[in-house]
């Protein structure tokens, strides 16, 4: 049985809104179609009508037109009804039509009504209704739209849920494959916005580029990332440092602490833009230890990141003895040690069989 889309305020409209001609044209040819069981033919005309009209009662009288000749609506013309009175900034009524017309119905959405039902529920202020229809999108495997998750995560970052932002922007890097260029685009759209992504964002992302061996987009993309302020951080270290030539990671870690120290710690950059290629190793492990005391000096909270990153640099390099020891500067300091730490200063142990009893008491005891 179809069902009526009529509100009831503002009163149901009339046809007059459309040219006669062209009205009576159009629902002449549904009517000519339907007498001879073009049934199908019919929702066609129906949905062109619905797709062509200049104002909301053009619409809704379409879709009308349908339910009082027993003509049900089809998905896809339900989801061109549903952008057209989207369009007229009608959300509350597209949200009717959804739920009654459709679910009401039984019939199941297909990706491009659950899409513009996500930005419809945002709009409303139902930041809860759209996650849901984003979880109904994961379950089909579908992919979000820019805009349906544009708009979700604006929701999210406006009422300060960075964590379930991270939560969905990973997901959108996730879903399954080829979609990288997607989310690429995505987080460019961010940007754009004056969204500034959590780091945590860049990291799923430079993680999935790192995966495609897409090494240039890996540069640019952190380039961007630290262009716009965003603090870098261990995971991000550690994705990279898989990524480069062995060797490299004290360059790496002093090229990731110069950028902690500009965007956490606002150092002046003219101080930190001195290239890691001119030290050798050791004087690069001293300019590092320098610029480890500038940042716990100024932002003592970024003391556990920067000592983590350092640390495991050095004992990707082999040079334990100067890891542990940053390790034991680390907890002089008062600072508990991420697990990143930890596992970077076991692994070494491990690897090298140094089982030297003071040593694993004290990374034992830090530990507890």
């Amino acid at each position: 049985m179809a069902t009526s889309l009529a509100r009831p305020d503002p009163p149901p409209p009339s046809f007059a809104s459309l040219p006669s001609d062209r009205k009576s044209l159009s629902f002449e040819l549904a009517d000519n179609l339907l007498s001879r069981g073009l049934y199908s033919s019919a929702q066609q005309v129906i949905q062109r009508i619905i797709s062509s009209s200049t104002t909301l009662p053009d619409a809704i009288s379409a879709a009308d037109f349908a339910a009082g000749r027993g003509v049900e609506l089809s998905l896809q013309s339900y989801y061109v009804l549903i952008r057209r009175v989207m369009g007229f900034g009608e959300f509350q009524f597209a949200r009717a039509i959804y739920f009654d017309g459709i679910i009401g119905r039984g019939l199941e959405p297909d990706s491009n009504i659950v899409n513009s039902m996500i930005i419809c529920m945002a709009k409303l202020g139902d930041l809860e209704g759209a996650m849901s229809l984003f979880d109904r999108l994961w379950d089909k495997g579908w992919m979000p739209c820019e805009s349906a998750s544009d708009t979700v995560l604006r929701g999210l970052y406006e009422r300060k849920l960075f964590l379930e932002a991270f939560v969905y922007f990973t997901r959108i890097v996730n879903l399954k494959n080829g979609k990288v260029d997607s989310a690429m685009e995505f987080l460019n759209s961010m940007v754009r916005s004056s969204l500034v992504p959590s780091v945590h964002s860049y990291t799923a992302l430079l993680s999935a580029l790192c995966k495609q061996n897409r090494f240039s987009g890996v540069k640019a993309l952190f380039r961007n990332m630290l262009d716009i302020g965003v603090i870098p951080d261990h995971v991000t270290f550690l994705i990279l440092m898989k990524n480069i030539p062995k060797g490299q990671e004290l360059e790496l870690a002093f090229f990731m602490l110069r950028a902690i120290a500009r965007n956490g710690c606002r150092l002046d950059p003219c101080l930190l833009s001195v290239s890691p290629e001119i030290y050798s190793t050791m004087d690069l492990q001293h300019e590092i230890e320098i610029l480890l005391l500038e940042i716990v000096r100024t932002n003592w909270m970024l003391a556990n990141v920067s000592f983590g990153i350092y640390i495991s640099a050095l004992c990707e390099c082999g040079k334990f003895e100067a890891a542990f020891a940053s390790f034991e500067t680390l907890r002089g300091l008062g600072c508990c040690p991420l697990p990143f730490t930890f596992n970077s200063l076991i692994k070494e142990l491990c690897k090298h069989s140094l089982h030297q009893e003071m040593r694993w008491s004290s990374v034992e005891s830090s530990l507890q």
